[in-house]
């Protein structure tokens, strides 16, 4: 029954990624324009760009160069809202 459940967890999020991409994830958070735009990573007071999108194996993933971290949509919402995993 576990497995299920968790099959049908991660069939949800890839839905999820699916119906926001990354990029309008953070177009929607307030990011985009005044910070991703520039390669500055909204998650510290970057003034060196240093923030990437990028894609590997058919996924979009982001990454801060000086140590802040990197992942997906689930990653960036973890970080930017301080929220659990579960929550983001």
């Amino acid at each position: 029954m576990k497995h299920l459940r968790s099959e049908s967890s991660r069939r949800s999020i890839l839905r999820a990624k699916e119906l926001l991409p990354l990029r309008e994830l953070i177009r929607q958070v307030g990011d985009w324009d005044t910070l991703v735009c520039a390669n500055l990573c909204p998650f510290h007071d970057d003034h060196t760009p240093g923030f990437s999108i990028f894609e590997s194996n058919g996924e979009t993933l982001w990454k801060c160069h000086a140590g802040c971290g990197g992942g997906d949509q689930i990653t960036y919402l973890e970080l930017k809202f301080e929220l659990s995993r579960g929550d983001a």
